[in-house]
């Protein structure tokens, strides 16, 4: 008898295993979506919940495009901190994509952000012979957040701007009545449009398991190096398999990164490979600074190029005028360009640029080391001073903490404050570490 119960209780378990896994989680009656409260109705709640578990429904698939959601997010949520848009609208790229670079829908949309030709050229995507930044993770959903902003600048209610994502402006504002313009707190009803119910759905679906783990295998960093090069190039530059590199920059139509602007390429690694490069972007700095590490023995400069700027690495016998000489350029000029007067003794070993520096970084984040300032930082990532005084909110120059964190291309939003690190701690940590936080 016990034998029998107890092959009872295990057909019992596997019956009801599968039920209970596919139930998701329970759609509360209140929610909190970028700036604003919701408050959804019962028949609402029904809809949505009839979503979440549709979506959970299968496990495997629903850990597949899991897995691609903890790969792709690290990126998606750094560009939209950076672009100053709520970050539940990620939510929004699995919703329209299932983050498939390469997805085009039956009316013609394109990408991850499922883009038409004419609002991708409106926010400034580039789409001809050679490329699609449809399909290029960072440049689209720069596009996104560029085009919701644009829509909630209109309707002052975040709400509307996804709903105007998906039925554009003049759609969404023949759906709604203008008395919802502004609205902080909203109602979600039963017969709310559809689109914004099954956004709700993906939100309540994934923001429970969202950056819990890793993806198994991979991790994405952006390589900005890469303009005039092949794919194939890259990747043997990198020592990454090039069909790995190809299938996550399918927005590149012949294989070859234009020269006309700066491109982002998606280079896919192993944890492991990944934890034993400092950061893709900062290589050719790091080059430049071994480098310099050699002139020290020199009594004569070298010519070299950091973050694509001509540029001169000081010798023991150099002085400003040598310099400048050497470089081809007046003194006046030299100075100006590394933000120096006359009065600055040359440093053997540091680099002293030929053109002016540029107003972002190769890197996206610095970890001040001791004994380093402002000049000698900006002097590494050829940046201009002023404009990493201004990226950081830093009005006068100070000394710096070992343990700053810089941001080093895009100005530190105003809610977000002054962080440090421990110095053990490398570049790269740093940014996967700024990266993933919420």
């Amino acid at each position: 008898m016990k034998f029998v119960k107890l092959i009872l209780l295990i057909t019992w378990c596997l019956l009801i295993q599968p039920v209970a896994y596919a139930t998701g989680p329970s759609v509360p009656s209140k929610i909190a979506f970028a700036d604003m409260k919701l408050i959804i109705t019962e028949k609402a709640r029904e809809k949505i919940e009839a979503k979440v578990n549709e979506l959970i429904r299968h496990p495997k698939s629903f850990q597949l495009l899991l897995d691609r959601v903890n790969l792709f997010f690290p990126v998606i949520e750094r560009i939209l901190r950076e672009e100053e848009l709520p970050e539940d609208f990620k939510y929004l790229v699995i919703q329209e994509s299932s983050l498939i670079g390469d997805a085009v829908s039956t009316s013609n949309a394109v990408g991850y952000w499922q883009f038409k030709l004419p609002t991708a050229q409106e926010v400034g995507l580039q789409v001809n012979r050679q490329v699609d930044e449809r399909m290029n993770i960072v440049a689209a959903t720069r596009g996104a957040a560029k085009y919701l902003k644009l829509n909630n600048l209109y309707f002052d209610n975040w709400m509307w701007a996804l709903l105007a994502y998906y039925s554009g402006k003049r759609g969404a504002a023949q759906i709604i009545s203008k008395q919802y313009y502004k609205r902080k707190k909203m109602k979600i009803e039963e017969d709310t449009h559809w689109y914004v119910l099954q956004f709700l759905a993906y939100k309540i679906a994934f923001e429970r398991v969202v950056g819990k783990a890793k993806h198994p295998t991979l991790c994405l960093c952006e390589y900005e190096e890469a303009n005039g090069k092949t794919l194939h190039e890259v990747a043997q530059e990198l020592g990454i398999e090039e069909s790995l590199v190809r299938e996550y920059n399918k927005w590149l139509k012949e294989g070859r990164v234009p020269g006309d602007k700066m491109y982002t390429v998606i280079v896919p690694m192993t944890h492991q490979q990944y934890a034993s490069i400092t950061t893709v972007s900062q290589q050719p700095v790091l080059a430049t600074a071994t480098t310099a590490q050699h002139a020290l023995n020199k009594t004569t400069s070298s010519l070299v190029k950091v973050n694509k700027i001509p540029a001169i690495i000081a010798g023991k016998d150099d002085d400003l005028q040598a310099l400048a000489k050497a470089g081809r350029v007046s003194l006046a000029r030299f100075l100006e360009f590394n933000d120096i007067d006359s009065t600055h003794q040359v440093i053997p070993g540091q680099v002293y640029y030929l053109k002016k520096k540029k107003s972002k970084a190769p890197i996206h984040y610095h970890v001040v080391q001791p004994g380093e300032t402002l000049w000698h930082i900006a002097q590494k990532y050829g940046i201009k001073k002023k404009k990493l005084l201004r990226k950081n909110r830093i009005h006068k120059e100070i000394p710096l903490k070992p343990g700053y964190v810089l941001w080093m291309r895009w100005i530190r939003p105003a809610n977000r404050p002054a962080t440090y690190r421990a110095l053990q701690e490398t570049v790269l940590e740093d940014i996967l570490i700024e990266e993933s936080s919420s």
